[in-house]
């Protein structure tokens, strides 16, 4: 049975993520897991990260629409949670389920095609 029992969103926070970051968006790309929602939050004051995801889309290198935040300050882990945790008020339901990804971490099979 292919039944939607509940809706899921994926959180991706990024801190100079370098080399990793995308390995962890095609991950969600090839992912099983229906995310309803997919967000990005972009953290620190260069915007290397963000303008390597930019030109991934703009290569068409990928089939989802992520919701994009970014910060321009140096966050901690605890206060980039925070920032994103604000953002994301507005945008989902007291009974939203979340995915935390770290921009290392990957999606693995069974779960992904």
């Amino acid at each position: 049975m292919s039944e939607k029992l509940f809706d899921i969103s994926v959180i991706l926070p990024i801190f100079n993520g370098g080399e990793l970051f995308m390995d962890a968006i095609y991950s969600i790309e090839q992912s099983k897991i229906p995310f309803k929602n997919k967000f990005i939050s972009f953290n620190g004051e260069s915007d290397f990260d963000y303008q390597k995801f930019i030109n991934a889309i703009s290569k068409n290198s990928l089939k989802n629409s992520y919701t994009i935040f970014q910060t321009r300050k140096n966050l901690n882990a605890q206060d980039h949670a925070l920032f994103i945790l604000d953002k994301l008020k507005a945008l989902l339901n007291d009974h939203s389920l979340v995915f935390l990804l770290a921009h290392d971490d990957r999606i693995l099979p069974p779960n992904v095609d």
